[in-house]
């Protein structure tokens, strides 16, 4: 069964769903340049607004050795005899770890000061300020040229990014993650279910829906996309984990099989949006 958000990335300049068919209408050219001049603007501001990656490495680096010294102090004037007569015999055994010391911890907070003036910059700045704005309104002409509606849901897809290799297999795009949640909106009437990103409108008649299939398989998911954490919430109970590199584990999956006119296809969707979807398509 071929899944209608299933990425083809084999030319990364021209990935397209699996399911492009599906899609009714698109963005004009006009707002999705406009679209992404803004989202590329933004992006080029933060990053000069924000200090360089390396002062993060720096001030970490100085908290370890600052902490590790710390200990080193505390070990050697805790021996026996008088505490001053332990502080001067080690100063004068290591006098650089006395010296070196109070450095890193300083240098550790000036960092943080400074990072954290960067940050009152970035939330302060007028340009990016208008910058989201500007994004806001653009995303709302999106909505209104694709009719998306004011109460239409915000859902994750799961999207399957693969590649075709040079014998013509199937291969999965990424080595740490299965599948790529991309929050979507999700709608219906009488007749159809829409789905809609900032690019296109997908439609499948209700007719066509046959079954939402639970599915036991073991997931994971590169990204996270809503504001409680994994483990609060509504979304506690589903018992979702994230691994050494950031990678939600998830237990299961759900899929929306359609009996199309282009042959059976599929809508994966993450459990915890299951509820909402069964409630939209009275399933």
């Amino acid at each position: 069964m071929k899944n209608v958000f299933s990425l083809n990335m084999t030319d990364e300049n021209n990935s397209q769903f699996d399911g492009n068919f599906f899609a009714v209408k698109t963005v004009s050219e006009e707002l999705i340049q406009k679209n992404n001049s803004t989202v590329e603007e933004y992006e080029n501001l933060e990053k000069q607004l924000k200090p360089p990656a390396w002062f993060s490495v720096v001030k970490y680096a100085l908290l370890i050795l600052g902490v590790v010294f710390v200990a080193g102090i505390i070990k050697g004037i805790s021996g026996e005899g008088s505490l001053i007569e332990n502080f001067k015999n080690g100063f004068m055994n290591a006098p650089y770890i006395f010296v070196l010391c109070p450095i890193f911890i300083a240098g550790f907070f000036i960092i943080s000061f400074i990072e954290r003036q960067k940050f009152k910059v970035i939330t302060e700045s007028e340009e990016l300020t208008a910058l989201e704005e500007q994004s806001d309104e653009l995303a709302r002409q999106i909505e209104e040229e694709l009719g998306i509606p004011e109460d239409a849901l915000k859902v994750d897809i799961l999207c399957y990014a693969y590649k075709i290799d040079k014998k013509g297999n199937e291969r999965k795009y990424s080595d740490y993650a299965t599948h790529v949640p991309m929050e979507m909106f999700m709608f219906a009437d009488g007749e159809n279910m829409y789905i809609a990103n900032y690019n296109s409108l997908f439609v499948f008649p209700l007719s066509q829906i046959a079954c939402i299939k639970e599915r036991e398989d073991k997931i994971k998911l590169l990204c996270w996309n809503k504001e409680e954490e994994i483990n609060e919430g509504e979304f506690a109970k589903y018992k979702m984990s994230v691994d050494n590199f950031g990678v939600i584990l998830a237990n299961g999956f759900a899929t929306v099989v359609i009996n199309s006119d282009f042959g059976e296809t599929g809508i994966d969707l993450p459990l915890y949006e299951l509820d909402k979807v069964k409630t939209l398509l009275n399933m």
